[in-house]
C-alpha cells in the first residue's frame, strides 16, 4: 500500500497517516452528506454503513439516491497489522466516525 496524496490527517493534535478505503456510496437526501457502506469486512453481519462529508469521498461516478456507486473514502490509519488495519473515518470534531478493522487489500 502506498500513501501519497493527502498523506496525513491531524486529529486531536496528533498526526495520523491517511489512506483511501474502498467502499460504495449512495447520495443522501441531504446535499452535505453521503451514505458510505464498507463491503467485504470479514465477520460482519452487514456492511458497516455511516454518513460522511462528500469532501472525503472519491466516487467513480456521481452518487444518486438509492444507487450504490463504487468509491473510496479517506480514513485515518490508526494501526497496521500483518493482514489488516484499524482505520477511523473522519467526522465531526466532537464525535469522530467509526473505527473499523479492515483487510489491507481494501486500502488504496
Amino acid at each position: 500500500m502506498t500513501i501519497a496524496e493527502d498523506a496525513t490527517i491531524l486529529s486531536g493534535g496528533v498526526v495520523f497517516d491517511a489512506g483511501w478505503l474502498r467502499c460504495v456510496v449512495t447520495a443522501s437526501r441531504r446535499p452535505d452528506e453521503l451514505i458510505v457502506k464498507i463491503p467485504n469486512i470479514p465477520g460482519a453481519v452487514a456492511p458497516p454503513t455511516f454518513f460522511v462529508d462528500p469532501s472525503i469521498v472519491r466516487p467513480k461516478t456521481k452518487p444518486m439516491v438509492g444507487v450504490d456507486v463504487d468509491a473510496t473514502v479517506k480514513v485515518l490509519l490508526l494501526e497496521t497489522r500483518e493482514q489488516e488495519a484499524v482505520v477511523e473515518v473522519p467526522g465531526e470534531p466532537v464525535s469522530y466516525g467509526p473505527k473499523l478493522l479492515v483487510p489491507l487489500d481494501l486500502l488504496n
